[in-house]
């Protein structure tokens, strides 16, 4: 399931707003000419057409745990090669990811959806990415197939900056009938002394 949550997203919505670094603008409005929007189309069928797609990716900085003064992290347990998600040992990388599907509205039949991922690299973070792929299906029954995929890749918050956040998304805007949209999400992250952690996450929604 999604672990988005209306506070982390809107701390996220505020630190893009305040952002220090970007990796990527947003993409101009594609055309049905997209590799992307083609298989969307055909995985839609006869239940819709994408009219605009959108395209975003982007690592912000957050207004989260600082990092330990002088960049060095202390020494408390015996440090795991892999760490859980939710690890709590201070040597260990702290990651949050999330995703979600919004139903953003219907305009006189053109409808606009809204998907969107994240990782939040928290603490003690070397490098991390993040992996997302879209999919949607026509109707709302079956599992959507994948469309389209994004990876964002971000630095070390280790000895500068604090926690970071890398932001995936794409707004779709399609005419027609009903459809099933999905995001999924997984992101992994390496910390300061080789040990490394992952998460994932997932959403999908259907729109009537």
């Amino acid at each position: 399931m999604r672990r988005t949550t209306p506070r982390l997203l809107a701390a996220l919505c505020l630190a893009a707003g305040l952002a220090a670094c970007s990796d990527a603008p947003t993409g101009p409005a594609q055309t049905a000419a997209d590799p992307a929007i083609e298989r969307a189309n055909a995985l839609l069928g006869s239940h819709g057409r994408i009219v605009e797609s959108r395209s975003e990716k982007k690592t912000v900085r957050l207004g989260g745990i600082a990092a330990p003064e002088g960049g060095a992290v202390r020494s408390f347990d015996p440090i795991p090669i892999w760490c859980e998600s939710d690890n709590t040992n201070p040597n260990c990388p702290q990651i949050i990811v999330g995703a979600a599907v919004w139903n953003n509205g219907n305009n006189n039949g053109v409808r606009s959806i809204g998907l969107y991922a994240h990782l939040d690299a928290m603490l003690n973070v070397q490098s991390s990415e993040l992996d997302v792929s879209y999919g949607v299906i026509g109707g709302c029954s079956g599992y959507p197939g994948t469309y389209a995929s994004d990876t964002v890749y971000g630095g070390s918050n280790a000895s500068a900056g604090g926690a970071y956040g890398m932001i995936a998304q794409r707004s779709e805007t399609f005419s027609g009938g009903s459809s099933r949209w999905s995001v999924s999400a997984y992101g992994t992250a390496t910390g300061v002394y080789g040990n490394f952690t992952d998460d994932s996450a997932s959403d999908v929604e259907c729109v009537a």
